[in-house]
């Protein structure tokens, strides 16, 4: 994927396209059906059970958001999906369309020819798996099924996000809210940020943890907040999540979401300025307790940025 990318750098939008159909993709491994014997389920007292955390467990009411495949991609399947997010942001998605037909045959339209050619193998050639025919002569590659289907998978999000904005856009010009609901938030969230549109996520982001506590919305806004360098910002979704963990019992400095950002933050602008910045928002005495823990280790692991 990283020839791909950097071919659409150079806007070689063909061969970022045929490097990417290249790559050895496998699909996301089904989950293993694992027996899980009855148990009571043990309660765990909290220091502060506002600050529970039920809203990436609690289901959607729009089951066409819970659909969506795209938040189930993981490792080279996510990496392909981010390509072609690139490659529809530097093209749009028509003339991204017009490019993979010129340059790809569907499978659709491999087992036509086939059919065209041979009828009477018909439910033979079913049987055989398409690596076992080369293409016909058409000047074109066979698209591999992984990138067909991401393709789907690309077009689902991007017509939910339309839908999304529309119904954004049309609510505001009535002056009415748009409402959902925080489950809801998250998900559009994650959908915003995944096709590359951060204002948008970060507007979902905020919408959901302002209806309910989220602590995956909170690490989101973390990380995109500390890519951007808004520092009073990133602090103060690091003190929301510090106060969770607090409450939570959870005492692991790293490695986590806000071990990982608050290190990265230190690098970014120095030890000095974060402690600063702590001062200005007084963010109060247990947090600053919390997050000391953090400049500790930075200190003791002479991590780039401790010293300035």
């Amino acid at each position: 994927m990283t020839l791909a990318r950097a071919l659409i750098k150079m806007e070689k939008y063909e061969a970022a396209l045929i490097a990417m159909n290249t790559c050895p993709v496998a699909p996301n491994p089904e989950p293993e059906a694992i027996r899980i014997l009855p148990t009571t389920k043990p309660w765990i007292p909290r220091k502060n059970r506002s600050l529970q955390d039920e809203v990436s467990q609690s289901p959607s009411e729009d089951s066409i958001l819970e659909r969506l495949k795209g938040s189930r991609l993981r490792g080279a399947l996510k990496q392909a999906y981010d390509v072609l997010v690139e490659l529809v942001a530097a093209t749009g998605w028509d003339d991204l369309l017009k490019l993979r037909s010129r340059i790809f045959l569907m499978e659709e339209e491999y087992r036509a020819q086939r059919t065209d050619r041979r009828p009477s193998d018909v439910s033979e050639m079913e049987q055989i798996p398409l690596d076992d025919h080369p293409p016909p002569k058409t000047g074109k590659r066979l698209c591999e099924r992984w990138l067909d289907q991401l393709f789907m998978v690309l077009f689902d999000d991007m017509r939910v996000y339309t839908i999304y904005r529309g119904e954004v856009q049309h609510f505001r010009g009535e002056n009415m809210p748009y409402q959902r609901t925080a489950r809801e938030w998250l998900i559009l969230g994650t959908l915003c940020r995944r096709l590359a549109h951060f204002e948008e996520a970060k507007e979902a982001y905020r919408q959901c943890v302002e209806t309910a506590f989220c602590e995956e919305a909170w690490q989101a806004l973390l990380e995109m907040y500390t890519d951007e360098g808004r520092l009073a910002h990133a602090l103060t979704a690091v003190t929301k999540l510090l106060l969770h963990q607090a409450g939570h019992y959870q005492t692991a400095i790293y490695p986590n979401v806000v071990g990982r950002q608050i290190f990265k933050m230190i690098r970014m602008h120095g030890v000095e300025r974060i402690r600063t910045t702590m001062m200005t928002l007084n963010m109060g005495a247990q947090v600053d307790a919390l997050l000391q823990k953090y400049l500790e280790m930075v200190a003791a692991q002479k991590c780039l940025g401790h010293d300035y």
